[in-house]
């Protein structure tokens, strides 16, 4: 999934797994992803000026 959705967090591929029928919790998603080293693309703060 990480390579097809590379911006994907947690929340985002739980959230994929669910519609596929796949019985899974955030917390253990966040787990397996930054045991593999994988992070999700963050947005930035922005900065009023």
């Amino acid at each position: 999934m990480h390579t097809a959705h590379p911006a994907y967090g947690a929340e985002r591929i739980t959230r994929e797994l669910k519609l596929q029928g796949t019985d899974v919790g955030r917390r253990r998603v966040a787990r397996i992803i930054s045991g593999h080293g994988i992070a999700g693309i963050t947005r930035r703060k922005r900065s009023a000026t």
